[in-house]
């Protein structure tokens, strides 16, 4: 969902609000890394077109968030948070902000396995 009414509009122009959910009915932005704008997406789990934003897009952001709940994401979110970066095997490490804040919202199961939370990027 990207909210961009002028009301809601960051004073820099940028969208304040891109929701972009995670799961495996839902496309993946990283898979788009190399086009630097909105790009069309279709999946076999949803038949229908959509639009997805790019890394670009996402990283112009003033803002981001990640929203991580439930213990079957906590070894992949440990990966993510501690591990080198390797953006094809872990695509959400490509986001970061240019401009912007990171923020990560991580309930305790899915933080179960982080070696120190709080403590990474």
């Amino acid at each position: 969902m990207l909210t961009d009414s002028p009301s809601a509009r960051p004073s820099s122009g940028r969208s304040s609000y891109i929701d972009s959910p995670k799961g495996p009915e839902t496309g993946d932005p990283s898979a788009n890394r190399n086009r630097q704008d909105l790009c069309e997406l279709h999946t076999a789990a949803v038949p229908t077109a959509r639009v997805t934003f790019t890394p670009a897009v996402i990283n112009a952001a003033a803002e981001v968030a990640f929203l991580v709940s439930g213990r079957a994401k906590a070894a992949t979110l440990r990966r993510v948070r501690e591990s080198p970066y390797q953006p094809d095997a872990l695509p959400a490490q490509i986001i970061a902000p240019w401009a912007g804040r990171l923020r990560w919202l991580v309930d305790a199961d899915a933080a179960a396995d982080l070696e120190s939370p709080g403590e990474h990027r």
